[in-house]
């Protein structure tokens, strides 16, 4: 109840940006290594260091890469992540 969850001006309000604004002016290492220094880990039953990951694409040859995502971590059935 305290923001409508759809509204990007709520979000900009209470500084749900300003982590990208800060991402924006590093370098792609930089960002790699704030994430590999956060400890950030998959959600998957692996935990697999998210750092790791984001390096080993970094590293990868191309000038063209892509990343997919499996975004549904819902349970079957419900409606728990229906905004993400």
């Amino acid at each position: 109840g305290v923001t409508d969850p759809v509204s990007l001006a709520d979000y900009r309000a209470l500084g749900g940006f300003d982590g990208l604004e800060k991402a924006i002016h590093r370098t792609p290492q930089q960002l790699v290594d704030t994430v590999k220094a956060s400890g950030l880990r998959g959600r998957g039953g692996a935990a697999f260091p998210t750092g790791i990951k984001w390096q080993t694409v970094l590293d990868a040859k191309g000038a063209q890469k892509y990343i997919v995502c499996n975004a549904d971590e819902g349970d079957s059935g419900t409606f728990a992540d229906r905004l993400v």
